[in-house]
């Protein structure tokens, strides 16, 4: 019953990427950029009368977890820039509707702020009932690029190509944990589609359920990142086959690439990008001012040291570069929606 529930949610999930969000998203527009796509992407920070009051930082996600501390994080530390403060609020449920849901009945002024680390995460795992045009972004401020994949000291294969090669001498025997249509079941499929193999898929809950059914030989292989996993590494319990993000994590510089060692899962990756937005309508002089801030604050020291606490990479990207950003992540995630929904466990 569990995984029928599971496969009907996923069914629901690329329904919506492929047909409830209608036409290609299109997560910018004219009046989202705060310079124009040719220009140096450094947006103004023009003398207008924001904020009014203290701002609210909605975070869609329970207390604990990335979307979170990185909520919390951007809260605390954009304050001396906005110069007022910022209340972060956790919204949980309706799978980000009940979040979106607050900036859609608040004011169109930029008092309200909303932390999604993907807004195409969202629309293709969250069964979003609202539009890519509904909100607009403002800036990129962090990302996390320490996803990995990762198997038991006595696994025969050390790397990308063993596993591989493995897989095609062994097809359908080496399991991975995964959970239907998150993020770990298309970290499985990437790597299918890259290798030419099939994994056998088993259906696990959380992240630290995966650690455990890994250690104990339940399944052979799981993806996890960098800060979880570091322990078990460096006693040798554990292995790292490759970094899933497209280029080497700076919190994991000897760790290569699955892109790197042959399996090619694209340029795009799967690093978190955390990125927020406000609401649509919103005016351009106040999405100018919050993205100057931001850039500001990522060049800050202090914020510099609070993300590295937290294995996060300062990064800013304006209005115009998060939009395209997203619209590749999409696609990107979008490529493997026919095999996600019709899988196999």
């Amino acid at each position: 019953m569990k995984k029928l529930v599971a496969l009907s949610m996923a069914v629901l999930m690329t329904a919506s990427l492929l047909a409830g969000c209608g036409q290609k998203p299109n997560p910018g527009n004219s009046n989202t950029s705060a310079s124009n796509p040719g220009s140096s992407g450094t947006p103004s920070t023009p003398d207008v009368n924001y904020p009014n009051g203290p701002v609210q930082v909605i975070l869609p996600a329970k207390p604990g977890g990335d979307v979170d501390s990185s909520g919390r994080l951007f809260a605390k530390d954009m304050e001396q820039y906005l110069g007022v403060t910022l209340v972060p609020q956790n919204i949980d449920g309706g799978g980000g509707n009940l979040a979106m849901k607050q900036i859609m009945d608040a004011e169109a002024d930029g008092q309200q702020l909303i932390n999604y680390f993907s807004y195409a995460n969202a629309v293709i795992g969250g069964k979003l009932e609202y539009k890519w045009e509904d909100i607009v972004p403002v800036a990129c401020y962090a990302k996390n690029d320490t996803q990995i994949l990762v198997v038991s000291k006595d696994a025969p294969y050390s790397n990308a190509q063993e596993l591989a090669e493995y897989m095609k001498a062994n097809p359908n025997t080496v399991t991975i944990a995964v959970t239907l249509g998150s993020p770990s079941h298309y970290h499985a499929v990437a790597f299918e589609q890259a290798a030419g193999v099939s994994f056998k898929k088993v259906d696990i809950g959380s992240g630290s359920d995966k650690v455990v059914a890994m250690l104990s030989g339940e399944v052979d292989v799981i993806s996890s990142t960098v800060g979880i996993m570091k322990d078990y590494i460096a006693s040798g319990d554990a292995k790292v086959i490759g970094s899933l993000a497209a280029e080497r994590s700076s919190f994991a510089p000897d760790i290569p690439t699955l892109n790197e060692q042959g399996v090619d899962i694209g340029d795009v990756g799967f690093a978190v990008y955390y990125t927020v937005w406000v609401k649509a309508g919103t005016p351009q002089e106040i999405i100018d001012k919050l993205a100057g801030e931001v850039e500001k604050m990522t060049a800050d020291s202090t914020f510099q040291t609070d993300c590295e606490n937290l294995q996060f990479s300062p990064l800013y990207m304006d209005p115009t570069a998060v939009a395209e950003y997203e619209q590749k992540y999409y696609d990107f995630l979008n490529s493997m929606a026919d095999t996600i929904v019709n899988d196999k466990f």
